[in-house]
């Protein structure tokens, strides 16, 4: 035994084989050594989890019980110390495994809209002007620090219609990220105020409980806030977006409580969807290389991690890509309601209705798949996505005069996903650079794939990646740099997990 663990230490063997000592032979093989010993350990314990859930704990218990009674005295001292104490690398995989750690904002509406006072000052709030409830809650704190604020949603529009200027170019200069920037310090002092520091004493807290684990922001935003860019608000010195992984939990206007589905243990499904072919009357509208390229950076991917994760992924090109090729709304429907994917990656067109938000839509070859249908098709699917990554946006779809333009309206495909069991879905609040796009996504993808992060630890590696490679390109370019990586958002938890989703089959 001694002389195998020694040859896989060296890294020459051309197979593996588990050891099972027996007594105290245990403690001549330090397993530890390994350099999977923590990806042995996560999955004993998730396989562990899983036989909690789906057997008798009682039973589970009667075997450690009899394990206890009838051990000799050595091997039950030792067993008890394995059940008592667990050394500093077990409880960082135990830590890893936790619910990671979270700072809610809520922002609720503290009153009617119109003519109501004040608190304090008799004043009357303006037509357009609202009064709000912010508050600040977590597990490290027992206070849930809150203010009344005033909301004044024209002059932010105002600032978003600077913003649309800006978005035009995609590449900003200096002084035009400097508005971004005054767009963000706007949102923090009118909103935050002097909750600032409150929310720096809540990270604070959290960071020194949980070292070397990024804190996590559910924001609660009711509708009429949904479009703003939340995330670009700064305290003074950074964006939201920045300091924490981010997420947006989607209310529901409806009485009905949202189900969270009990995923199959099956493998992995992904579809991906890049560039559909228009068809009359919509092959007018441009078909978008962006789009195609990005969709074909995603599926190289997956074919990559494919050889990686084995039979826990299952994906081929020939079935699960359609990429520059017909795709009408019936099959696409087809697609969502039948074959059980898990992932969907969209990128193409994209319509947006402020008014009507369950008409936006994505463009397929037939026309806009609007978000009341998918939300009626997930609605009659087993098991709808668990995440979807739409990178579909209303760019090429506009004349060239008008540009790019700030499309925080995507919120309706967003809830109407979400309120039927798909746990998270991402989206840009403006049109994405098409390298920006490609690198966002991959990014994406390894980070939640290959580092078992949080659907918001995820997107927040790709942004600050994304942003880094952007600055480093305009280093060597004329003095710009592009802003999409501020563009994408996450709507769902930003503490989800694939891997908990799946019961721990990746």
């Amino acid at each position: 035994a001694r002389a195998l663990l020694e040859q896989l230490l060296r890294g020459d063997a051309d197979q593996l084989m588990i050891l099972l000592p027996t007594g105290d032979a245990l403690d001549d093989i330090n397993y530890l050594q390994f350099a999977f010993h923590k990806d042995v350990h996560l999955y004993a314990l998730l396989s562990a989890a899983r036989l909690l859930r789906r057997n008798s704990a009682h039973s589970l218990w009667d075997m450690i019980r009899m394990s206890l009674s009838y051990a000799r005295g050595p091997q039950r001292a030792k067993l008890f110390r394995r059940l008592s104490d667990a050394d500093e690398g077990h409880q960082a995989q135990f830590a890893s495994l936790a619910s990671p750690p979270t700072i809610t904002l809520a922002l609720e509406p503290d009153s009617p809209y119109a003519n109501t006072p004040v608190a304090g000052r008799g004043e009357r709030v303006d037509e357009g002007d609202a009064r709000y409830r912010l508050r600040l809650a977590s597990d490290a704190s027992a206070t849930l620090p809150q203010r009344v604020r005033r909301v004044n949603p024209q002059a932010i529009n105002d600032a978003l219609d600077g913003l649309d200027t800006l978005l035009r170019s995609t590449a900003a200069t200096e002084a035009e990220w400097n508005y971004l920037a005054s767009l963000g310090d706007s949102l923090g002092e009118d909103l935050l105020g002097d909750l600032r520091a409150p929310l720096d004493q809540l990270q604070r807290e959290l960071e020194a409980s949980r070292p070397n684990q990024l804190v996590h922001l559910a924001l609660r935003v009711p509708r009429e806030l949904m479009r703003y860019p939340w995330e670009l608000m700064r305290d003074g010195t950074q964006m939201l977006a920045q300091r924490f992984a981010v997420g947006r939990q989607v209310w529901s206007d409806s009485t009905r409580i949202i189900e969270r589905i009990e995923r199959d243990a099956d493998p992995l499904r992904v579809l991906i969807v890049g560039d559909p072919t228009l068809h009359a009357p919509y092959a007018s509208d441009a078909q978008l290389a962006g789009a195609r390229d990005e969709a074909e950076e995603v599926a190289a991917l997956f074919e990559d991690l494919t050889r990686e994760f084995g039979r826990a992924l299952d994906f081929r090109r020939d079935r699960d890509v359609f990429i520059r090729t017909t795709l009408t709304r019936a099959a696409m429907r087809r697609l969502l309601r039948d074959n059980g994917y898990d992932i969907v990656h969209f990128a193409g067109h994209g319509r947006f209705s402020a008014g009507r938000p369950e008409r936006s839509a994505w463009l397929l070859s037939d026309g806009p798949l609007w978000a009341s249908e998918l939300r009626n098709t997930f609605a009659w699917s087993r098991s709808p996505p668990w995440l979807i990554y739409a990178n579909a946006c209303e760019a090429g779809m506009t004349s060239d005069r008008e540009g790019p333009r700030y499309t925080g309206d995507v919120f309706g495909l967003a809830t109407a996903c979400i309120n039927q069991g798909v746990e998270a879905y991402v989206a840009p609040l403006w049109p994405l650079d098409d390298r920006a796009g490609k690198h966002m996504a991959t990014s994406f993808y390894r980070e939640l794939m290959l580092q078992r992060a949080t659907l918001g630890a995820a997107l927040h590696q790709a942004r600050l990646e994304t942003e880094k490679a952007s600055r480093a390109r305009a280093r060597t370019g004329f003095g710009i740099f592009d802003i999409s990586w501020a563009s994408m958002v996450l709507y769902g938890d930003p503490g989800a997990r694939l891997i908990d989703a799946l019961g721990g089959e990746l």
